[in-house]
């Protein structure tokens, strides 16, 4: 058996290349397309949608 801990995102912000959010309900952070924080990676970012 093993553990899996479930992280939470949510988007604060989207614009072109960047999305600010949350993880695991802390303060907001900036991505860029292909960084990582915390284990979320930010794949692609524009005004409408992050992936």
């Amino acid at each position: 058996m093993s553990a899996q801990a479930d992280t939470q995102v949510n988007v604060v912000g989207l614009f072109s290349g960047k999305a600010l959010v949350t993880i695991n309900g802390g303060a907001p952070q900036t991505l860029s397309v292909g960084q990582t924080k915390n284990g979320v990676k930010l794949v692609s970012a524009d005004s409408q949608q992050a992936t």
